[in-house]
């Protein structure tokens, strides 16, 4: 079962509930009625043609004041601290030889992270607000994490996007929140003082 595919489809189709139930402070902020889903594909490397594709993007309005527009990017990882080597267009058609695969450098979900805002603000010029949601392996729980680019001891490029690592969160203070998504992430999240039965029976009853 594609555990990573079946999260990004429950986050997109209800992303206004992900985003109130992690980040509430920033959900008063947004004008829901506002949401469109926008094309995942970016391109990057031209004309080397290397494509990169994220998993859920939006894009959404600020309420009341000058009512911004700005992107909403929502990655699913497995575990914190995965790496992927970058594929050209063509590798999967299989038209490269294996063997030219090796040897690729690992790339971050920092440096990922760093591409998609980079190809994203190139086509749309919106602010991006990026998340990082682990699955079932990761030492952060809801906060931020900054991405640097450093050189001769000063920062010239930095990123900063925010995490939702379900295994450090508390499910009773999530799954008591109510609602289809609550009962799904809960089950990835710390029991606490629950028993795995109690924890199942509360996340089917959310």
């Amino acid at each position: 079962m594609d555990h990573d595919q079946t999260f990004k489809q429950l986050v997109r189709a209800r992303l206004d509930a992900f985003i109130q139930l992690f980040f509430p402070a920033m959900a008063e902020q947004i004008d829901f009625s506002s949401l469109e889903f926008l094309d995942k594909e970016v391109f990057t490397d031209i004309p080397s043609g290397f494509r990169r594709e994220s998993d859920i993007l939006a894009k959404l309005r600020e309420r009341g004041g000058e009512q911004t527009l700005f992107l909403f990017l929502v990655e699913v990882e497995d575990r914190q601290g995965r790496t992927r080597v970058s594929r050209a267009s063509r590798d999967e058609a299989g038209d490269e030889p294996a063997g030219n695969r090796e040897g690729r450098k690992p790339v971050s979900i920092g440096e990922r992270l760093m591409v998609y805002y980079e190809a994203l603000w190139t086509r749309y010029r919106l602010p991006l607000v990026p998340v990082v949601l682990y699955l079932f392996k990761a030492e952060v729980g809801l906060g931020e994490v900054v991405y640097r680019h450093e050189v001769l001891g000063k920062t010239f490029l930095e990123l900063t996007y925010l995490t939702v690592g379900l295994p450090n969160l508390s499910a009773a203070r999530y799954v008591k929140k109510g609602g289809a998504l609550s009962g799904a992430f809960g089950a990835l999240m710390k029991p606490g003082r629950w028993s795995p039965w109690r924890l199942k029976a509360e996340c089917l009853n959310a």
